[in-house]
């Protein structure tokens, strides 16, 4: 059974452009860049596997230029977070993360000459 704040992540996500998934991962969305499309994975990792029993670790992963171009945008949500802490940090990686997917060289590449 889902913790009661994984519900409110997918939310976020989707009313974000993401699609939700199956399977270990949370959600994903697509983004059009120079090579073709690429895709970017959220996942949300339980409290058992961070140094904090108590804290979960929401992160996503898009490649580009040979590493996670997310890498730097994770964010930890502790297990008694409330609805809004949880909204507001999912908001937080979104924005953090397209930002970041949109600075990489593909990305920019795509927004100034369009599709090869």
């Amino acid at each position: 059974m889902p913790h009661a704040f994984e519900t409110l992540i997918a939310a976020e996500l989707q009313a974000q452009g993401y699609t939700l998934t199956q399977g270990p991962s949370l959600a994903s969305k697509t983004f059009p860049t120079v090579v073709g499309p690429k895709t970017v994975t959220i996942w949300l990792y339980p409290p058992r596997t961070s140094s904090d029993p108590r804290v979960w670790v929401l992160w996503g992963e898009y490649w580009s230029e040979g590493r996670n171009v997310m890498s730097g945008c994770e964010e930890l949500i502790p297990d008694d977070a409330d609805a809004n802490t949880v909204r507001s940090t999912t908001q937080h990686l979104i924005q953090h993360g397209e930002a970041a997917i949109l600075d990489s060289y593909a990305a920019r590449l795509f927004r100034r000459f369009g599709p090869v």
